[in-house]
């Protein structure tokens, strides 16, 4: 009996075994790279800024891979309400939850629904750094960016597995 034999099939099935910790290495990275443009977007169009605490407090933290999935992280405030603290922020930024959530979120021009102004310690102190609101950004500062890259995060993902199987 004559056999066959197919050129480039052993290189076809390395790369077809290779393939699984191949295209998680990729989509990693394209969700990262994705996740750090969603950041990116969200502190220079949506944060509400008064001192600049909350919006520096801003991290994306590197994909985590496990058997079944692949993940990257992003956020304000961080853990605890700690963000990043200690490495470029120094404070707590316990109330980025909060501030996501509230629909007033820069918008309320310094005063409250009953119409009475914000007054902080700072701003009795002649409003430097800081007025005790925000005069920009919105609620949702996170969602909204991210939402608006879903299709590209998406794009992302299916090219980084046609790019893993390229690669081998």
């Amino acid at each position: 009996m004559d056999s066959i034999e197919i050129k480039g099939l052993d290189e076809a099935l390395r790369k077809l075994h290779a393939m699984p910790e191949n295209v998680k290495t990729f989509v990693g990275r394209g969700l990262y790279r994705e996740a750090e443009a969603v950041m990116t977007d969200s502190k220079q169009n949506y944060v509400p800024v008064d001192t600049g605490v909350l919006r520096s407090s801003g991290f994306v933290k590197s994909p985590t891979v496990t058997a079944n999935e692949i993940s990257v992280t992003l956020g304000f405030g961080g853990p605890a309400g700690t963000g990043n603290q200690g490495q470029t922020n120094k404070k707590d930024v316990g109330y980025a939850l909060v501030v996501h959530e509230n629909p007033r979120s820069g918008k309320t021009g310094g005063f409250s629904p009953s119409g009475k102004p914000y007054f902080t310690k700072r701003s009795r102190r002649g409003g430097k750094k800081g007025s005790g609101f925000s005069q920009v950004g919105q609620w949702k500062y996170l969602e909204i960016p991210l939402l608006a890259a879903e299709p590209k995060i998406k794009a992302v993902i299916t090219g980084a597995v046609g790019e893993a199987f390229e690669k081998g």
